[in-house]
This record gives C-alpha cells, sequence and structure tokens, in this order.
C-alpha cells in the first residue's frame, strides 16, 4: 500500500528511575493529607521518548518512514538527529525556542509500582505547530493520534476526516483531558 503514516502525538525526553525498595513502605495512610515522601533513584537513564516519538520510531523498525507531528522544544537537537538517522521524517516537527522539550521523569519500584511526573512544556505551544497544509496530506495513507494537547488533536482529526483520511486514536494518558 503506498503512502506514509502520519504520526502525532508527544515528543519527550524520558527519565527512568529505579528505586530499591517498595514504595508503599514509604507511605504512612494515616498521613496521606499529609503527604511527603522522598526516593532515591539508584540510577537514571534519558531516553528519547514521548508518545509520537515512541510510536514512529517503532513503525520505523517495521519499515515504514513515518512522518512525525507534534511540537518540540529549543533542547530538540539530540532527540531530531537520532529520529533522522532512524527514517523518521520531522519536517512536521514545531520548534518552540522560548521552552524546552517535554520531559517525563518515571521511577519504578522493585514491584513494579511507578509514579510519573510529567512536564509538558512546548507540547502547549499552539503558535509553533505546523501548519498542515492540503498538499502535504497527499501522500498519507494513515494517521495514528497519539497523546497530545486535546486542541492540537482535535484539529488535526478534523483535518484527516476532511481529507478522508483514516486514523487510529488512543488519547492514552489524556483520556481525562477529552
Amino acid at each position: 500500500m503506498n503512502g506514509k503514516i502520519l504520526v502525532s502525538g508527544s515528543i519527550a525526553y524520558d527519565y527512568i528511575m529505579q528505586y530499591e525498595g517498595v514504595f508503599k513502605d514509604a507511605i504512612l495512610p494515616e498521613h496521606l493529607d499529609h503527604l511527603n515522601v522522598a526516593f532515591t533513584a539508584k540510577n537514571r537513564v534519558r531516553e528519547f521518548g514521548g508518545c509520537g516519538g515512541n510510536i514512529a520510531y517503532s513503525l520505523s523498525l517495521l519499515g515504514e518512514e513515518p512522518l512525525l507531528y507534534g511540537v518540540a522544544g529549543s533542547d530538540f537537537d539530540e532527540y531530531k538527529k537520532w529520529l533522522v538517522k532512524n527514517g523518521i521524517n520531522i519536517n512536521f516537527v514545531g520548534i518552540d525556542k522560548e521552552k524546552l522539550t517535554a520531559t517525563a521523569y518515571v521511577l519504578t519500584d522493585k514491584n513494579e509500582n511507578q509514579l510519573t511526573i510529567f512536564s509538558p512544556s512546548a507540547i502547549g505551544s499552539v503558535s509553533c505547530e505546523k501548519n498542515l497544509a492540503n498538499d502535504d496530506l497527499e501522500n498519507i495513507r494513515l494517521a495514528i493520534l497519539s497523546p497530545d494537547i486535546c486542541e492540537r488533536t482535535v484539529r488535526l482529526g478534523r483535518k484527516l476526516v476532511d481529507a478522508g483520511i483514516s486514523y487510529f486514536f488512543d488519547p492514552g494518558q489524556m483520556t481525562p483531558h477529552f
């Protein structure tokens, strides 16, 4: 089947850390109204992530040449080089030069429980997103709309419907916002 797959979604740096204990041992249930805990991570690894970035990368591993659509920040250069090296078209990634690329901090305990802090930063920069013209959509056979800001996702979904392009929609962590 001819045509490319457009992938819309978050572009983020992910910091993955491991805690050697169990979170519940540090949390006193009778004091949940005054929660104050600190965990020491035994390591920290930075990965290129975000839902849009991860899906585009996975598609490239399957032999596709995905087009990534989203907004990144002023610190995007290293991630950008990695995406291009892996066959991902970044022509539709807008850059907010005033903000940093989104970041997720994930801490996992020895029982595989997770605490995540997500800082959307540049993702919310609507003025920096690329405008997809009708000619940009001509070679797109399918789109995947993954977690991103609601306004961008809805706008893109309408544009895809108008162009007759089918898409998958997985709001993931953004479900409560929709």
